[in-house]
């Protein structure tokens, strides 16, 4: 299923929209209400404490491990992106690189970055931070959960460095993959996977995951404390084009939706995400406070296809006919989603709306794909 909106509610009227402008950019003119009067007049100025609700990540570094929402939502505004994407696909160098080229063929692919851009321990932000942070995340023995977007780049997997990057300065490096691909750079917007590493945390991973070294508007204001919350402060030495507008966003862990949101009634978290199970109690309540985005996240069902009967290809179709995405987005997600028709998700360019043919329900036809595959996998 593709999740339709994102949907997320603010005591404080502007306060998602300055969360928003810490992760992607904007200016710090950020329409901000006093915390004190939530239902006053906006202040016009940035600053302020907030509350934003979290469920507990499963690490937060080295960021090439980060493959869920939730150690995103925190590397997001301690982290810069080396490069964003625009909603027509083009790149925007609002981040680390200032430019990005491929030669003729799309296969070496050259990273210009920024100068003068530091780590929060003051490391430099240049081409070794890069290869070191790459290097790391596709060495297998490393088990980094974003690994596999470094399977293009030639030598991936092989060993404890990739034949395919070399730096050709302080500030430029050259990527070279095992063949043409022309949204590489598109790619390298996925921060957690493509992110810098500093050697202060190469030197120790363990206490980098309780207090990550970025490159971002916001540092990390202590260790993470788990299960409890992940507390961010605005760095003062902030280079970047994205500063922060809060003073403080504090990452409070919650276990279910319902919880936040009772925290949330109660005056408690101010930001939180309206999960469908409480949907329709909170848009009865709050109306307008909450915002709706739309969101290009997919949700699917995996399967371990090395293994029987997973590896037979009638059977895994036969799972898909199985499912009735309708009954499931209307009736569980209170039509929060639609059901997907292609790995590529509006408004992603590319996505269509006739790419699956067995995304459709039809339980006579997977009941015959089933008997059809049995031979294989019940031998």
């Amino acid at each position: 299923m593709r999740v339709r909106t994102r949907i997320r509610v603010s005591a404080v009227a502007a306060v998602f929209a300055l969360v928003l402008t810490a992760c992607g950019g904007g200016d710090t003119d950020t329409d901000t209400r006093d915390p004190a009067d939530p239902g006053g007049e906006p202040t016009g100025e940035p600053g302020g404490t907030y509350s934003v609700e979290l469920t507990e990540p499963t690490y937060l570094a080295p960021a090439s491990n980060c493959y869920e929402s939730e150690c995103g939502a925190v590397l997001s505004v301690i982290n810069d992106p080396l490069v964003d994407v625009g909603s027509e696909g083009e790149l925007e160098f609002n981040g680390l690189a200032e430019s990005i080229e491929a030669d003729a063929e799309q296969t070496v692919w050259t990273v210009t970055l920024k100068p003068d851009l530091q780590f929060h321990n003051g490391e430099p932000v240049n081409a070794d931070a890069f290869l070191r942070g790459w290097n790391y995340s596709q060495d297998p023995k490393n088990a980094q959960a974003t690994a596999g977007f470094m399977a293009r780049i030639v030598g991936a997997g092989e060993g404890a460095t990739m034949k395919g990057i070399k730096k050709i300065d302080d500030l430029t490096f050259e990527v070279t993959l095992d063949g043409a691909f022309s949204q590489f750079g598109q790619q390298m917007s996925y921060g957690p996977a493509f992110a810098p590493l500093a050697e202060e945390c190469l030197d120790d991973l363990k206490e980098c995951n309780e207090k990550p070294i970025g490159t971002g508007p916001y540092q990390m204001d202590g260790k993470w404390k788990h299960d409890e919350k992940i507390t961010v402060s605005k760095w003062a030495d902030y280079a970047g084009e994205a500063p922060a507008n809060a003073d403080t966003i504090e990452f409070t862990m919650f276990t279910s939706p319902t919880a936040a949101f009772r925290d949330y009634q109660n005056g408690g978290v101010d930001v939180l995400g309206i999960a469908p199970e409480v949907y329709p109690e909170a848009s009865q309540q709050l109306g307008d406070e909450i915002i709706e985005q739309p969101t290009n996240t997919l949700t699917y069902l995996g399967f371990p296809t090395t293994e029987a009967p997973y590896d037979n290809v009638q059977f895994r179709q036969a799972m898909s006919l199985a499912i009735d995405r309708e009954a499931i987005t209307e009736s569980i997600l209170n039509g929060l989603a639609d059901p997907s028709t292609d790995i590529v998700t509006p408004p992603l360019p590319g996505a269509r709306d006739d790419a699956c043919e067995y995304c459709q329900y039809d339980p006579e036809r997977a009941q015959e794909l089933l008997a059809e595959s049995e031979s294989t996998w019940r031998a």
